[in-house]
């Protein structure tokens, strides 16, 4: 059945958890509700960034505004800006860091 959400309709949870800085979080899907896949829409603040985490399936992420860095693993440091798509595999450790001067939104689709 098809279904539309409005991702600014959601209430977005500010949270500084696990070592993420100027982070809303919007659930906009969530796998426990019966979805194939999780999906979110995250606001990163100038100078902020998510935690440093893992998924057990694919994540994908599309930067529908702003410009920052992937940092993969500790090893690898990307830049990202509106436009991109990211794709990381299983089990890579990730987070998204916001460099620019404007906010970062992010799309992103958890397996």
């Amino acid at each position: 059945m098809p279904r539309i959400v409005n991702c600014t309709s959601i209430k977005g949870v500010v949270t500084e958890e696990s070592g993420s800085k100027g982070l809303v979080y919007r659930q906009v899907l969530d796998k426990k509700d019966g979805y194939t896949y999780g999906v979110t829409c995250n606001d990163v603040m100038p100078g902020g960034n998510t935690k440093d985490h893992l998924h057990l399936g694919i994540h994908i992420t599309y930067v529908l505004k702003g410009l920052g860095e992937l940092r993969v693993s500790d090893t690898e440091v990307l830049p990202i800006k509106a436009g991109d798509l990211v794709y990381i595999g299983p089990n890579e450790r990730h987070c998204f860091y916001n460099t620019g001067d404007e906010i970062m939104v992010l799309i992103g689709l958890q397996e």
